[in-house]
């Protein structure tokens, strides 16, 4: 039943031209991440630092993690990662973020992977949708020689439980679009 869920779920997303980075959170086990990555996948998601170092201790090469990272004690971990597994990936919401990794990853000589976390509306983390992000981005390649931008992360999980696949697609198409026009900056 699951390499059967594992394929078709994968067959769904290549017929889409949709890349799928699953997230650990769900299973945390580093055998079904490898099948995903078998099956198709780019990588996986870890919410927390020790969640992407028991992954990549397992040989798992793209990872991303999805929680901002703030502490000087995590951020030096996060590091030390790089030094290891240089797929890793971190989101930041500001500048000062930015700044502290750019200085530890410096420290180190590794190059950190960064993605753009946006606030989706929750107001619990990223930064607002929109000009503030093109102007972290552009401030994060300017100050930050050590960063590398890869991205942009919007994820509204107060959308899932939304009962009804039309009522939780319309309201993740409203949530999303914030995002979408987000992107479309960095185009024009």
């Amino acid at each position: 039943l699951f390499e059967k869920n594992l394929s078709k779920m994968q067959r769904y997303l290549n017929d889409n031209d949709i890349a799928l980075r699953a997230h650990t959170k769900m299973h945390k086990c580093p055998e079904i991440a490898k099948r995903q990555i078998a099956a198709g996948a780019r990588g996986v998601c870890a919410a927390k630092v020790s969640e992407a170092e028991i992954m990549s201790d397992a040989g798992i090469r793209d990872i991303l993690i999805t929680s901002p990272v703030v502490t000087a004690e995590k951020i030096s971990r996060v590091v030390a990662l790089i030094g290891t597994n240089d797929d890793v990936k971190v989101v930041v919401d500001n500048l000062e973020s930015a700044i502290r990794f750019d200085q530890a990853a410096k420290a180190q000589g590794v190059t950190l992977k960064v993605f753009v976390d946006i606030d989706p509306g929750m107001g619990r983390t990223g930064i607002e949708a929109g000009e503030p992000v093109l102007h972290l981005v552009q401030a994060i390649d300017q100050q930050c020689p050590s960063l590398k931008f890869c991205g942009l992360q919007m994820y509204a999980g107060n959308c899932m439980h939304i009962e009804g696949f039309e009522k939780r697609q319309k309201k993740y198409q409203s949530v999303m679009s914030k995002g979408e026009l987000t992107r479309d900056l960095f185009a024009s």
